[in-house]
């Protein structure tokens, strides 16, 4: 078989491999090139899942399959060697062990004798789960990064290979060595060359640590990937180790005045009420006005508004030359269509017969009746509105503005930081459409920014503090930096978005088709089932004691202008509105003498 019909093979029973969950792929040859051919395509292609069965049948010795180990050792496979002998003939069955030395010659462990007796050597079952528990506890390479209350430092070490090795303390380091004492290996840890999870880039390679795990530079990564189709495609990955939603970090600014304050004694629906209810009587009373003569209305005798303003009422004439020159006390209906009897001391002797005082005496009993349920009405109002707004006056609101990613949008100058060649950065690159795409546009105005892991610590200490920023992260994340901010300065200086978005699942990630997943994810399923991993990421001091930041606060100051400006521009707003309606009722004054004459 040439090398062109090798690679056909490798493909078709890779495309069934994906198709069928129980596949067996039988190898039969003698010939040394073709066996390390098939073997380095099988890997190289990643043809081969570990529900795929591979037996190979050859007559070769050992010492010439060298070109067969990593196939061996490295899936689920079998070697069948016949051996023939001048007193013995029988076949051996070979197993090889992960992760050990070429040199290192396949285990017999079971032989089938030409009198087809087979004979168990090892107590070890046919295709053995070899990736579950390692026999010979092998040194793999792990990928980790800097997370939020994780540390990384070098030590000597002259073991290591460069003389110094990294040790990484934090809730995932305690999950890589909860699994290798389960899978019997040990590690050692390793950096990428960019400091980042890693992202496709448009040639086809790959960033950061998902690059390493593409190239086989590690055996898997040892921090939760965010899964996106490009990561699926190009890895294999555990059972989620972790689920979530990307969330807003923003800055908690100074203590401000609500210029609204004045409005909160009363809950938006008592005012609703209360101005029904006027508007309630008023056409009460326009109905009830509609029982008496025209006669009666055109002397002024009813008034709706005189009413509710508790007015008396007097004739026009009060208005007259008598009280010119002379100190007079009035009260005269504002808003009302026709003239009003009006409570007066004068102390002038020259006033016409019609000025004569007319006391309350001659109102109708449901004008009375109307009059002191009104009175008792505000009464009620005014003194719970006082008494609320004195203890509301002194409440400072603390600002939290960007509470969805729209809010960030509409900002003229706010700049989102998101983290650097992740799955997000990935996708933002990637859409083309709705509002993650204004999101992606935002680079262009110098608003959107990508950093590293290792910044996000002091680009919040400076970028979000300061307000002009927001952090645009997992959820885990900023709640772990949150706390970190805490413990240092001893207050809640962020706040979190009360929506999130991205949904997102993450995994620990190896190569494709690399049997190390089938140990690690069972693991995984269970610190993530039995709650020991959240135990392991919430371990933090403070993590909890940002949960509720307060958006207002009691302060004990004095009243300024600030918290009453409302309540002295409603006063202006109404005494404005009754001075022009004051003046309008003097220019139709004329009007109203001369229907007066004719009645």
């Amino acid at each position: 078989m040439n090398s062109v019909e090798t690679i056909t093979s490798v493909q078709r029973y890779s495309q069934m491999g994906e198709a069928w969950h129980c596949l067996l792929v039988v190898v039969v040859s003698d010939d040394p090139a073709f066996l390390a051919a098939f073997g380095h395509l099988s890997l190289r292609r990643h043809a081969l899942r570990w529900s795929t069965r591979v037996l190979v049948l050859t007559r070769l010795p050992l010492t010439h399959l060298g070109g067969l180990h990593g196939l061996l050792s490295n899936r689920n496979a079998m070697l069948l060697l016949v051996h023939r002998g001048q007193k013995k003939r029988d076949v051996g069955v070979y197993v090889a062990m992960p992760f050990s030395p070429i040199t290192k010659l396949p285990n017999r462990v079971a032989s089938w004798s030409a009198s087809k007796t087979w004979t168990q050597t090892l107590q070890s079952q046919f295709f053995p789960d070899k990736f579950f528990v390692f026999a010979s506890a092998p040194t793999l390479t792990v990928a980790v990064e800097l997370m939020p209350h994780h540390s990384l430092t070098w030590v000597d070490d002259p073991l290591a290979k460069e003389g110094r090795r990294l040790v990484y303390t934090g809730a995932l380091d305690k999950s890589v060595t909860y699994l290798a004492k389960a899978m019997n290996f040990t590690h050692r840890y390793v950096l990428s060359p960019d400091r980042t999870f890693g992202t496709i880039m448009p040639d086809g390679s790959w960033t950061g640590m998902m690059g390493m795990v593409v190239r086989e530079e590690v055996d898997f990564g040892g921090v939760p990937f965010m899964l996106s189709p490009a990561r699926a495609a190009a890895g294999d990955y555990t059972a989620a180790i972790g689920t979530g939603k990307v969330i807003i970090l923003g800055g908690l600014g100074g203590l401000k005045i609500d210029p609204w304050g004045f409005l909160l004694p009363l809950t938006p629906i008592v005012w609703a009420s209360a101005l029904t209810a006027l508007l309630s009587v008023l056409a009460l009373l326009e109905i009830l006005s509609l029982s008496l003569s025209s006669e009666t209305l055109h002397r002024g005798a009813f008034s709706p508004v005189r009413i509710l303003l508790q007015q008396g009422e007097t004739s026009w004439t009060v208005l007259g030359p008598a009280c010119l020159g002379l100190p007079c006390i009035l009260t005269i209906s504002v808003l009302s269509g026709s003239s009003s009897r009006a409570l007066m001391k004068t102390n002038s002797a020259s006033l016409t017969p019609n000025a004569d005082v007319v006391w309350p005496a001659e109102w109708w009993w449901w004008e009375r009746l109307v009059l002191g349920l009104w009175m008792l009405t505000t009464l009620v109002l005014t003194r719970s509105y006082a008494g609320n707004l004195m203890s509301l006056l002194a409440v400072r609101y603390v600002p939290q503005p960007f509470q969805t990613l729209r809010d960030v949008l509409d900002h003229p100058s706010v700049a989102m930081i998101w983290q650097k060649y992740s799955k997000n950065e990935e996708f933002l690159r990637g859409v083309q459409s709705g509002m993650f795409r204004e999101v992606a546009d935002m680079e262009k105005k110098g608003r959107l920014k990508f950093h590293t892991q290792t910044q996000f610590s002091k680009s919040l200490d400076t970028l979000v503090r300061a307000g002009d920023h927001v952090l645009v992260e997992i959820y885990s994340t900023v709640k772990t930096l949150m706390a970190l901010d805490f413990s240092k300065k001893g207050r809640c200086d962020f706040y979190l978005s009360r929506d999130g978005f991205l949904p997102f699942s993450s995994s620990i990630i190896s190569q494709k088709t690399n049997p190390i997943i089938q140990g690690l994810s069972p693991r995984v399923m269970a610190l993530t089932e039995s709650g020991i991993l959240t135990y392991w990421v919430q371990d933090v001091a403070n993590f909890t004691r940002c949960n509720n930041v307060p958006k207002k606060v009691a302060f004990s100051t004095t009243l300024s202008f600030t918290n009453l400006w409302g309540v002295f521009a409603l006063l202006a707003g109404g005494l404005t509105a009754g001075l022009v309606v004051w003046c309008l009722e003097l220019l139709n004054l004329p009007a109203k003498k001369s229907s007066w004459k004719t009645v």
